[in-house]
């Protein structure tokens, strides 16, 4: 394999800024998202530092997170601003989403709201919940929360960039969409700003502005928009199944998001190639399908730290070599 490496050249501490660098490069952000078991969020106010965990008075709630962890549930602990349009600016919100049992669908939320004083304890006692329900079987409506990563202290581009976003989408007047829109914390992915995770589906965007997040929102985004500006989805492992779940969106459409799905089977031939297989069905149950794909890493692309200061990250070039799409297979089930 001829390996290719577009490199982006670094300047002085006035130079561009990481999420223009990417951009200029052309680089599709997929495959820059990390699955998670759940997100917890959690209205807090600003100033917020460089890592949520350094709240001190967050302390009760990262401990109870790293002992979830140990057990194999990986939650991240999201801040954020009060939803824009929110009825009672006075009252705080603590939100856990928990991914679907089984196979992915969504993720499920569990909601409180309460005073300030008592967003500490409620945030522990939400983590402390029985796992969430098993997905519903209807297609019904459930309110979408988009969070935008406007965390500045974090990094320039999104505390810029993701911002102004976080602003403008919140000023539309949503509330019959049942759409709220949140500034959060560090979502990953700095240098695709503005970036932003749309729940329950997981799913995570970067590149955006006011049309594309809405026609994420309204699924109208066209496969050329997919391409450029899926992450992946945070209820999906890493890596090349994030390549393969943005194919599989391509190619059935955004009904793929309202799949159940799980991988199959994931085989690293060697250390720049996969075969993947992820198993699906509709939600009524009655119909199955299987995605194979083999992918390859095509080199890589170097982005330099905001403003060319620091050291540049690589990005892998992904490849479908063999991508395919069964529906209708009575013989295929899924594990659970």
């Amino acid at each position: 394999m001829s390996e290719r490496i577009a490199v982006v050249s670094e300047g002085p501490a006035t130079g561009p800024r990481c999420a223009e660098s990417t951009r200029v490069a052309g680089l599709e952000p997929v495959a820059s998202v990390s699955g998670v078991s759940g997100m917890l969020l959690v209205e807090w106010p600003l100033p917020w530092p460089r890592d949520a965990g350094e709240i001190e008075a967050l302390a009760p709630v990262v401990q109870r997170i790293s002992a979830l962890a140990g057990k194999g549930a990986e939650y991240r602990l999201q801040l954020v601003t009060p939803a824009m349009g929110a009825p009672d600016p006075a009252a705080r919100r603590v939100v856990r989403y928990t991914r679907s049992s089984g196979a992915f669908h969504r993720f499920e939320s569990t909601e409180e709201v309460v005073a300030a004083d008592q967003v500490v304890d409620a945030a522990v006692a939400l983590l402390d919940w029985p796992a969430s329900p098993e997905p519903c079987a209807g297609a019904e409506a459930v309110p979408v929360d988009v969070l935008v990563c406007g965390h500045g202290s974090r990094d320039v581009c999104c505390g810029s960039m993701g911002t102004a976003l976080a602003r403008k989408l919140g000023g539309r007047g949503r509330g019959a969409e049942r759409v709220r829109v949140w500034r959060t914390s560090h979502l990953g992915g700095h240098r695709f700003a503005p970036t932003a995770a749309f729940l329950p589906t997981g799913q995570v965007w970067g590149h955006l502005d006011v049309d594309v997040a809405e026609r994420v929102i309204a699924e109208t985004l066209s496969e050329a928009g997919i391409r450029r500006h899926f992450r992946g989805t945070l209820g999906i492992s890493s890596g090349a199944t994030q390549v393969v779940e943005r194919e599989a969106l391509c190619a059935v459409g955004w009904s793929w998001a309202r799949c159940r799905r799980e991988v199959e089977a994931i085989r690293e031939v060697d250390r720049a190639v996969w075969q993947v297989r992820m198993v699906f069905e509709d939600l009524s149950g009655r119909h199955h399908g299987l995605v194979t794909a083999e992918l390859r890493h095509d080199g890589e692309v170097a982005i330099p730290a905001c403003r060319g200061v620091g050291q540049a990250a690589a990005y892998p070039l992904w490849r479908v070599d063999d991508f395919r799409v069964d529906s209708d297979l009575p013989s295929v089930r899924l594990s659970g």
